[in-house]
Formats: C-alpha cells, structure tokens, sequence
C-alpha cells in the first residue's frame, strides 16, 4: 500500500511539476509581482487550476461520492475570536507574509528546486525549520492556549450548506464566476505581456530563451487541475504540499531517539497517505526538472532575492500553513473547490497578507 502510494504521489507531483514549470508560476518575480498586480500569471493558473477541480469534484460527488475527501475544518488559534476561524486567518496572514518575502507557496518551492532557481534551497531550509519550530512549540502553546491548532469542534462547513442550496447550481455559479475573472483578466493583459525579462529574467548560463517553451497558464492550471483525477482515484487525496514539510522534519528529528521518544511532535511516517506526499513532493521536482530542461532552461536561473529573506519567508510560509491547516493548493485549489467556508477564510487572509507585506518589502 506504501509502495503503490508513493508511486501515485509521483505521477501527481510530476504532472503538478511540469504543469507550474511550463506556466511559469514558480517564478519567484511572478509571484511577487502578482501581489503588485503588475503580473497576472499566477492568478490565471490558481483561478483555472480550482475552476477545473471544482467540476471534477462535482463528477466525483456525482459518480463515486465515497472518492472526495470531506470539507475542511475551521482551524482555531486558541483565541476564542472569529468564531473558531482565527487560526484559519492568521495562518494565511503568516502565509501571505512568507510569500513574499521568498517568492515562493509550500509547492512551488519543489519546482524552484527542479527547475534550478538560485536560493530555492534556502526557502525549503527555512520550511522545514518552521515545520519543526511549530511542531515543538505547539505543544508549549497549548498550555496557554488550549484549542490551538485544534479543528472545530462542529461539523467542517461548506458554502453549499452555508447557502442552503444545492450543488449543481453553486458549482455552475463558482466556476462561472472564475471563468469569468480569467476571461477579463486576459483580455486586460496578454499572457505573453507578463512573460519579458523584468518578471521573466533569463538564466545566468543559456543559449535558449526559455520563454520560448512557456504556456498559457491558463493551459496549466487546466492541467493541475486535472491532476486531481488521478489523486482521487489512486489515494482519495487532493493536492496539498505544506504536509510534506512537517513529515520531513518529523523524520530529521527521529534520527535522535530521544525526540521520538518524547512524542513532542509528530515523528513518524506510517501511513500511505505520509507516503502519497513524499511521492508528490519528488515528483514536483522532477516534473518541474523535465519541463525546464526539455525547455531549454536547465541551468541556474537568477533570483534577486536574499538568502536571508528566502529563509525567513520560507519558515513563515510553513508556519502560516500549518497554523491554517493547508496551503496555498491545500486551500486554495482543493479547498475552495470542496467549497470549504474555512478555505475561502484562509485564501483571503493570505492574500490580504501578501498584497499588504508587498507594498512594505517590493
């Protein structure tokens, strides 16, 4: 079961890999550039990739309703504020912050490293040292703040229930409304507009433009999106990456038997689930390494940003997704198409955190 896991992680991650190479999202100019709204790449995939899972999900609520996993829980801080929701919107706030700061989601850092971007070892350095540092302080936090990091006691809750109506109709008005926001947003600015050297800069050694291989990141985030066919029918899993951090700090930190013997985070990998995202986590990279290099991209290419600012971004970026209970394709993607009420929360409070921190540090 393991095995059969890890391979069906693979295949996902490899497909989810090649599809953000090719539509350039993982770029961290792209990403820092979208909370500038002065690059709409990024929103074009994300908007595309939930829009294609929405009415894929609808196929499987329909056909195999035991394949689609539940909506998520509220997460709470501990607070006792926003009716359960404040660990849901303080985490996307961390999120959005990291985001930033690096240029990077807890995804995307998987296609950096495959995909050769200067300093993306360092943003995956700083998540796993923000999985560890909120796996040991969780506990600590909990003596002050019981609920933190606890779901809602109540049953997860959904725009379909939130709206007392039925789920042909919200999803034809979801997937309309962000066909809708893609077309317009298109039609304002060209694809291949986004795509010169000021958000695209070219690597340090090539003979290749690698523009030449990019997509329309609308095509890509058709192609993430389904992606999620073969995840539902393999595992009954849907994307998400920030997990896989937490699972590799929990295995650095079982290489010392007393930490495992504490139990002061959670340190072991046992399950096929834990296994499915090992699987999607290499398979990113490699997509994202066969995509750049059939490209003609396979050397370093340059980021401005500071190691430092990598690290710190990449630990805030973890630490915000595990205080939120999902990133931004945990939340977003397959969140919002499960019409998760406690994704939307958190995919607002990230980008409000993005967008607000950008006009601070860009």
């Amino acid at each position: 079961m393991s095995a059969s896991a890890l391979i069906s992680g693979f295949g996902v991650g490899a497909l989810f890999g090649f599809a953000l190479e090719k539509g350039k999202v993982y770029l961290p100019s792209v990403i820092r550039e979208q909370m500038l709204f002065t690059n709409f790449t990024m929103l074009k995939m994300f908007l595309s990739a939930t829009a294609t899972t929405t009415i894929i999900l609808y196929a499987f609520k329909k056909f195999s309703p035991n394949s689609v996993p539940p909506t998520r829980s509220r997460k709470s801080a501990g607070l006792g504020i926003l009716h359960g929701f404040d660990g849901n919107v303080l985490g996307g706030l961390l999120l959005g912050i990291g985001m930033t700061a690096a240029g990077a989601c807890p995804g995307t850092v998987f296609a950096q490293i495959g995909a050769g971007v200067q300093n993306s070892l360092y943003v995956l350095a700083g998540g796993i040292i923000g999985a560890t540092l909120h796996g040991f302080a969780e506990p600590q936090i909990k003596k002050v703040l019981p609920a933190f990091g606890s779901n809602s006691p109540d049953k997860p809750t959904s725009l379909e229930t939130k709206l007392k109506s039925n789920l042909p109709i919200i999803t034809i008005g979801f997937v309309t409304a962000l066909g809708t926001v893609v077309f317009f947003v298109e039609r304002y600015r060209d694809w291949r507009v986004d795509l010169n050297n000021k958000v695209f800069p070219l690597p340090l050694t090539s003979s290749i433009d690698p523009r030449a291989s990019a997509w329309n990141p609308i095509i890509s985030g058709v192609m993430v999106g389904l992606t999620q066919v073969t995840a539902l029918l393999s595992t009954k899993l849907l994307l998400g990456t920030s997990a896989s951090y937490a699972i590799i700090s929990s295995r650095a930190c079982c290489l010392v038997e007393s930490v495992c013997t504490s139990r002061a985070i959670s340190l072991k990998i046992s399950s096929s689930s834990d296994m499915w995202f090992m699987g999607l986590i290499a398979g990113i990279t490699s997509g994202a390494f066969i995509s750049s290099t059939l490209g003609g991209n396979s050397s370093i290419v340059a980021n401005s940003i500071p190691p430092s600012m990598s690290f710190l971004g990449g630990a805030l970026v973890v630490v915000g997704a595990r205080i939120a209970g999902g990133c931004t394709s945990g939340h977003g993607i397959s969140g919002m198409s499960l019409f998760s009420f406690s994704s939307f929360i958190t995919v607002a409070s990230m980008f409000a955190g993005a967008m607000g921190s950008a006009r601070l540090l860009l």
